[in-house]
């Protein structure tokens, strides 16, 4: 046996007397064991328990300062726009794990809603043939920059979404496009048992892409592209593939957070990009991706949005001035950005 055979073969005896050891004091101590299991799971996933406190802290202050922001109606209201915004951040966060930081997603859902808003009263299926050539057309784009010409990715991504935003306003004259044709209004507006179709959708998607990137060896090349792309590349990972297919991801959740738009909003609006990528950042951050690559889930980008939205709502509830939700947008983007540099120190 090989001096690194013998190795694997030492630490996977101590791991498996480790386990039976722990698994003996577990059952000797019942209740200890499932009373320390929640200080685990808190130990193991900080970043989640603080983002799940700091939802339930907005909650009670919301429930005690308006009486408004418990109510159904309104509960309805914020799901539909936090949909929209959690899409973009699961989109943002596949691409931080790959290690690539894409700027073009809001972009991308300003000129999607002007293709669907001036396209609308036409065929449903040349509409969604136009949405799927962007998304491919984009993606090749992003691909050639970051993955083989090797740009920087804050620059590439943040021209693209210049370019692309042009684009939109280009096409639109400037100007919102109003959308009556049902069956797009009916993807971002309509519900299923008095539940907004919106978050349903989002929450299928997200289901689909944890599960994606947990459990298969696509989602492990993923990661490991993004921490240490490096290693990967010298374990038979193709890390350009990978990171093109994360940008062609990226682009497609985009697009759809577009359709989502136009149903919610009912209009096309070619100006709304900027402001969704930097929600979209900050929503990723918060969940736990980090802005160096190899680290995000999904999970922390949903809870991540949500607490946004909850945050945001109130805000308005209470007539907080718009310079001020601005300046508090700021900070919060600052304080993940700290937060991801001091995770990364640990």
């Amino acid at each position: 046996m090989g001096k690194d055979q013998a190795s694997t073969a030492f630490s996977t005896e101590m791991s498996a007397r480790g386990e039976t050891t722990a698994g003996s004091q577990r059952a000797d101590h019942p209740a200890q064991g499932r009373g320390n299991s929640l200080v685990i799971w808190v130990s193991r996933n900080r970043q989640l328990a603080g983002l799940i406190l700091s939802i339930v802290v907005v909650l009670v202050v919301g429930s005690v300062t308006s009486d408004v922001f418990l109510t159904k109606s309104n509960f309805y209201l914020v799901s539909s726009q936090t949909a929209i915004t959690a899409l973009l951040g699961v989109a943002v966060t596949i691409g931080l794990v790959a290690g690539v930081i894409d700027f073009s997603v809001g972009a991308i859902v300003a000129v999607s809603t002007v293709i669907i808003a001036q396209n609308a009263g036409e065929s449903f299926v040349l509409t969604v043939l136009l949405l799927m050539l962007l998304v491919l057309i984009v993606t090749l784009v992003k691909g050639v920059l970051l993955s083989y010409l090797g740009l920087e990715t804050f620059i590439a991504t943040l021209a693209l979404s210049l370019v692309i935003e042009g684009i939109a306003v280009g096409m639109s004259e400037g100007q919102s496009i109003p959308v009556n044709e049902s069956t797009w209004l009916a993807l971002g507006s309509s519900d299923v048992l008095g539940m907004p179709v919106a978050p349903i959708l989002v929450l299928a998607f997200a289901f689909i892409l944890a599960f994606v990137m947990r459990s298969t060896v696509w989602g492990k090349a993923l990661y490991a592209t993004g921490g240490n792309p490096i290693a990967a590349e010298i374990a038979g990972i193709r890390t350009r593939r990978v990171k093109t297919q994360a940008l062609a991801i990226c682009t497609g959740l985009a697009v759809i957070a577009g359709v989502l738009f136009v149903g919610r909003v009912g209009s096309a609006d070619p100006h709304t990009g900027t402001q969704l990528t930097l929600d979209a950042i900050v929503v990723a951050v918060l969940g736990g991706a980090s802005l160096f690559g190899g680290r995000g889930r999904v999970l922390g980008a949903l809870l991540g949005a949500v607490l946004l939205g909850l945050l945001f709502n109130l805000f308005i509830l209470l007539n907080m001035p718009q310079y001020s939700q601005m300046i508090i947008r700021g900070i919060i983007l600052i304080a993940a950005i700290s937060l991801d540099a001091a995770r990364r120190r640990e």
